[in-house]
């Protein structure tokens, strides 16, 4: 009975290093050369700590079993560095251009959270405690009528230049996407569209002072998971149940059709930051965690400001699957972030992040 404990131990092991190697390359992998480990990207922080567990389990057999899990968690440390952090800069009190990003799920429309008007009245009491000076929504929703005219009582505040992608109305009354406000301000912009019904980017020239920074505002492509698909995952992550090969096939099928989009979004996104005029700073819902493909093209030349100023794990989803930071500021190695903070509220799926920033020279 022992041996077979040990060598079942030793499978799942096996199962869970491979696992975890794929994660890790799927940061250098394009999703375009293979969308299955740019999904693998997605469970490496369950696979850290699977993988510890092992470790743990085969130094207290005092087994040479050890080394596989071990050698992969050292190589793994790039990746864990960009996910956890310990903040011990002394910066609270310094002041910069705050900036906040936040994927709003339409400002709860459709009542996932709570009543109609619940929600869009809580982030307007958020964004009056924060005072950023620039905020980009992902996912926001507007429309003419009174009640959910979202983008005049934001332009009243202190952010009275702002800018929403240039899809025009959708549905007779309503507007609806990426939405940047400014207290500063913008002097040129820009959408990015594949789906004419989808954009997945704008960019606005922001003058500040005397210099001009290029902030993006992204919301790469998601799966678009169908209410069927979001049951039988639900039920999968909390029961552990399987789903049905025809389930399975449905849900793969999203994910690839995602991961093909999602990789030209990121080389046409990468492209535009390498050739700006201006200092960049990124904001936005990228749909993957640091170990991905799009995290790593982008901090290429992008530092990442939880990095800079974030503590703990940081992670900014709110929904079934656990411990995702898929929510990022990406500022400029020029520009200096401080105080970042992700902020814990239940407005969304998504938690705002924001931070503080310097432009210096």
């Amino acid at each position: 009975m022992k041996i077979f404990f040990k060598i079942l131990f030793i499978c799942l092991n096996i199962l869970a290093s491979a696992a975890f190697l794929l994660s890790l390359l799927a940061t250098n992998i394009s999703p375009e050369d293979s969308w299955m480990i740019a999904a693998c990207g997605l469970l490496f922080p369950i696979l850290v700590v699977l993988n510890f567990i092992f470790v743990i389990g085969w130094l207290i057999a005092k087994s040479y079993w050890v080394l596989p899990s071990a050698s992969l968690m050292i190589m793994a440390i790039p990746t864990l560095i960009h996910a956890v952090q310990f903040d011990f800069s002394d910066a609270e009190n310094e002041k910069g251009v705050k900036i906040m990003s936040f994927n709003s799920r339409l400002l709860d429309y459709y009542e996932a959270i709570a009543k109609q008007g619940v929600v869009r009245d809580s982030i307007f009491q958020m964004l009056d405690r924060e005072q950023p000076d620039i905020v980009c929504f992902q996912e926001f929703y507007s429309r003419e009528s009174k009640k959910w005219d979202i983008i005049t009582p934001l332009i009243s505040r202190k952010t009275k230049y702002h800018y929403l992608n240039e899809m025009g109305d959708f549905y007779n009354d309503t507007r609806w996407g990426l939405f940047t406000i400014s207290a500063y301000p913008i002097v040129n912009k820009k959408s990015f569209y594949f789906d004419p019904a989808y954009p997945f980017a704008t960019y606005c020239d922001i003058k500040i002072n005397k210099d001009t920074v290029r902030v993006f505002n992204v919301h790469l492509r998601s799966f678009r998971f169908s209410n069927k698909d979001r049951e039988v995952l639900g039920e999968m992550l909390e029961n552990n149940e399987i789903p049905s090969s025809e389930d399975s096939k449905g849900i793969l099928k999203r994910m690839e059709i995602a991961y093909e989009s999602k990789a030209k979004e990121i080389d046409t996104i990468s492209k535009v930051i390498k050739s700006s005029p201006h200092r960049v700073i990124v904001c936005g819902d990228l749909n993957d965690p640091p170990s991905s493909y799009a995290y790593h093209e982008f901090t290429e030349k992008l530092d990442d400001a939880f990095v800079e100023s974030g503590e703990g794990y940081g992670k900014t989803y709110a929904g079934k699957l656990p411990l995702l930071r898929i929510d990022y500021i990406l500022p400029d190695e020029r520009i200096r972030t401080f105080n970042y903070k992700t902020l814990d509220h239940n407005l969304s799926d998504h938690y705002p992040v924001s931070c503080e920033m310097e432009l210096g020279n």
